[in-house]
């Protein structure tokens, strides 16, 4: 008796070990399943469920689900422009009722919401920041010093970001461009900021990278687009 005891214990013992060894494996969290979760509860087919089942979103499903759209989209005569990773934009009017009801019903009928989940997956399968994704983009296309951080990218993505419009009109009908505080924007020769248009915007200086890249740069701009080292191939006029 004390034998078959014995056994027993071992077979539970290795038992235990096979599902411990296992574990990670089947409890691994997929980094976008919240937005899967979403996507699920707002969508508008069972194919769009059969898609998202697994957590991900192939090749082959998006380009079936695209073609679907596509489809959809010429029985009703819209135009329609066919972009990277099967993304698809309207060339229609988008003032006209009828072809945006139209739009939007090919569009449940076939990719629904699921392609910025698609793309995002694709370009970043870990969900790392997306700051330094560009980051280590830039610096392994030597665009700027190898300590270039996160960081750093974030402080002169926002210091490239066009300052809000802001306008307040002279006694003599002049308007010109003011800061968050209402003092008026001088230019490098201390005069006022004149806007030519009311639809402007303030005029803005240029961006540079440490290492003399400026943010403008379709290098720089390439980064941001797609940051995979995938990418680092093509090429880039500038």
């Amino acid at each position: 008796m004390k034998k078959l005891v014995f056994i027993l214990a071992l077979v539970s013992v290795l038992i235990l070990s096979a599902c411990s060894a296992s574990e990670p494996a089947n409890t691994s969290a997929n980094p976008y399943a919240e937005e899967v979760a979403e996507l699920r509860e707002g969508a508008t087919n069972d194919m769009q469920l059969e898609v998202l089942a697994d957590g991900k979103i192939t090749d082959a499903e998006m380009q079936e689900l695209s073609w679907i759209f596509r489809e959809c989209l010429n029985e009703y005569h819209i135009p329609f422009s066919f972009g990277k990773d099967f993304d698809i934009g309207y060339l229609a009017d988008g003032n006209d009722a009828e072809e945006h009801k139209h739009m939007q019903e090919c569009r449940d009928k076939s990719v629904g919401n699921l392609q910025g989940l698609y793309s995002e997956q694709k370009m970043n399968p870990t969900k790392l920041d997306r700051n330094e994704l560009i980051a280590n983009c830039l610096v392994r296309r030597n665009l700027v010093p190898d300590d270039f951080t996160a960081d750093d990218y974030a402080y002169y993505s926002t210091k490239n970001s066009p300052p809000p419009v802001r306008i307040m009109m002279l006694e003599d009908g002049t308007a010109i461009y003011v800061d968050d505080n209402d003092e008026p924007i001088l230019d490098k020769d201390g005069n006022y900021k004149i806007v030519e248009d009311e639809l402007s915007t303030p005029p803005q200086e240029e961006t540079i990278l440490p290492g003399g890249v400026s943010m403008r740069d379709d290098r720089v701009g390439a980064c941001i687009n797609d940051p995979r080292p995938e990418s680092d191939n093509i090429k880039i006029e500038h």
